[in-house]
């Protein structure tokens, strides 16, 4: 089961993106929980007060109301789920660099058609799919379990590794073991080296530079010379697969 949000004023845009998600559903035998807003505030205000935790919202920017999509967008990932996937969509293209900071998984622009959203949401639910499952380790005799998709990126620490997440867990994700490893057997999860000290998950890569990734954490992290080029050939080929 699948939650997703729809939020947008305009009733009809809403009606017309629920029975999209209603045919991808049945075309791709998926079960959707969908819940509608026709304001921003209320789903604001729902959101808070029900601790709802959505696998992807699907957000008007444009909300004719003081908490725009922009704003909701933000305390949605930066305050409260920021695992949650954000698909704005408006019909204009001027947010660009507003949106940057709330890191959506896609922009869609208005009319909406089938074919953009059922990319879209396929896209999302495969990513689910694969990082969902968990990051087994051993601290001592005691073994623990990290989900994926929560998982920053890995980095050593001395004979140590620490998981970094977006909270901060303390010794509860530091435990022996090698990054090399690991690499190995995440390769297939989406998780590549940039420095022989970092190992990051892609999808919670928030911007890509020459010389450095910013993580969704704000964290920068360099990238050295080494794997600067298998770092641009993984960053071509996953921009290829959308």
């Amino acid at each position: 089961m699948f939650k997703i949000a729809i939020c947008d004023d305009d009733k009809k845009i809403c009606e017309n993106l629920n029975k999209v998600l209603k045919q991808i559903e049945k075309i791709n035998d998926y079960k959707f929980n969908i819940s509608i807003f026709n304001s921003g505030n209320a789903f604001y205000k729902s959101f808070i007060e029900n601790d709802y935790n959505f696998d992807m919202v699907f957000l008007d920017i444009e909300l004719s109301e003081e908490n725009n999509g922009v704003y909701i967008g933000d305390v949605i990932k930066n305050k409260f789920f920021k695992e949650t996937k954000l698909i704005y969509f408006s019909s204009h293209t001027k947010y660009a660099m507003e949106l940057f900071k709330t890191h959506p998984y896609d922009f869609i622009t208005k009319p909406i058609d089938f074919k953009t959203v059922e990319n879209v949401v396929i896209s999302i639910i495969n990513l689910i799919n694969k990082q969902n499952k968990p990051f087994t380790y051993k601290i001592k005799n005691d073994v623990h379990e990290m989900d994926l998709y929560k998982i920053l990126y890995f980095t050593s620490r001395g004979r140590k590794v620490e998981i970094v997440t977006f909270k901060n867990n303390g010794e509860d994700t530091l435990f022996y073991g090698k990054l090399s490893d690991i690499g190995k057997e995440l390769e297939k999860s989406d998780f590549f080296f940039i420095h022989k000290s970092y190992l990051v998950n892609y999808h919670n890569v928030a911007k890509f530079e020459y010389k450095k990734v910013t993580m969704t954490n704000g964290k920068e992290l360099d990238i050295t010379q080494t794997y600067g080029k298998k770092v641009y050939d993984m960053r071509m080929k996953k921009i290829g697969e959308k």
